[in-house]
């Protein structure tokens, strides 16, 4: 991370772990409906095993990475900001003055998307 004081950087790093967690949550609600289907015998145990093997291999290994380096949390966060996966509430107006260029990266990345 930056040169953001202590605080700062403590606030951003428990945002990150809020941010981890709810992304997390996501893949393993995708997870989840194929042990639901699972269960209601539509989907063979095999292919349950491979969505799991599969699950370990990209998703979770993909955040784990995002999430581990502690220099790039500042900008999963403000990422985090701008998708909305953090809400405006949880964060502090120092966190959100301290990471304002990585938000505008974000928004202005977005706006151009929109555009095309």
């Amino acid at each position: 991370m930056r040169d953001f004081n202590k605080n700062v950087k403590r606030q951003i790093r428990e945002l990150a772990a809020l941010l981890y967690e709810r992304e997390l949550d996501e893949e393993l609600s995708k997870l989840d409906k194929h042990f639901e289907a699972w269960r209601n015998g539509e989907l063979p145990p095999f292919d349950l095993a491979e969505k799991i093997h599969h699950f370990h291999q990209h998703p979770a290994r993909e955040l784990y990475n995002r999430f581990s380096y502690d220099a790039a949390l500042d900008m999963q966060v403000a990422y985090g900001i701008v998708c909305g996966k953090l809400k405006a509430e949880e964060v502090s107006l120092e966190v959100a003055e301290a990471l304002a260029r990585h938000i505008g990266f974000y928004k202005s990345g977005m706006e151009d998307a929109q555009e095309t």
